[in-house]
């Protein structure tokens, strides 16, 4: 896979780390501390700036109470976040 491909996949990911975060009302200092994940990197991720590792995509699940795969869909946060 290409570096711009690599880039493209991360950048969305992250957007979509944001828009699920902004629909909890948390700000990125809160979730990371909720989501027990240094703020600077979830910040980064947020960004598009790091690649992630598996524990930590589970981590960012666990702190919104999702299952992973919501992470690759477009469905609307507030669908899918927990009340």
């Amino acid at each position: 896979m290409d570096q711009g491909r690599q880039q493209e996949i991360l950048a969305r990911f992250g957007k979509r780390i944001q828009q699920l975060r902004n629909a909890t009302g948390m700000s990125v200092r809160a979730f990371a501390t909720h989501a027990n994940i240094d703020y600077t990197n979830l910040s980064q991720i947020e960004n598009g700036q790091v690649n992630l590792t598996l524990l930590t995509i589970m981590q960012l699940a666990e702190g919104f109470g999702l299952e992973p795969c919501v992470f690759f869909t477009d469905e609307s946060p507030d669908l899918l976040l927990p009340r």
